[in-house]
């Protein structure tokens, strides 16, 4: 007589995905997109598709500011407006704001005598981060559903 057996584990969504957007949203997987959002503006450039380089210093600015140098605009004067960038979080997503008004005069109503807009995030209807930010915003998601699969194994 033969006594057939199997040994299953079942995978569910409805199990797995809580603990994805519980991981997705980890400090860890967070604090690396919120650092390449600040590594892109501090290179010159906008993390919002579509928007590109940053349109350089004025003159009277650089010369005042910057030593005279025009480019790059890495929106590093005194540091507070990239230290205002946090991640806010809820129990199913995160956002990234700057909580510092200056990043809104950049952002949305224009610096300077000439209202320069630098866009820093893609806060309008229809507006996406620039490819290197989505692919690691891409990646944290897959090390997420790893971590979620993997707990769900043991």
């Amino acid at each position: 007589m033969t006594i057939e057996t199997k040994t299953t584990k079942s995978l569910t969504l409805k199990t797995l995905i809580p603990d994805i957007v519980r991981a997705f949203t980890s400090d860890i997987l967070t604090r690396e997109v919120r650092l390449e959002v600040i590594r892109t503006i501090q290179s010159g450039k906008s993390p919002v598709e579509g928007a590109r380089k940053f349109k350089d210093y004025s003159e009277l600015y650089s010369k005042t500011k910057k030593g005279g140098r025009l480019s790059p605009v890495d929106m590093t004067d005194t540091g507070e407006m990239m230290r205002s960038l946090v991640v806010e979080k809820t129990s199913k997503s995160y956002r990234l704001v700057f909580e510092s008004d200056v990043a809104d005069y950049h952002n949305r109503l224009g610096a300077g005598d000439n209202k320069i807009i630098r866009r820093l995030l893609p806060d309008k209807r229809g507006e996406r981060f620039i490819d290197q930010i989505t692919k690691r915003i891409l990646k944290n998601a897959n090390k997420a559903a790893n971590i979620a699969t993997k707990k769900q194994n043991r």
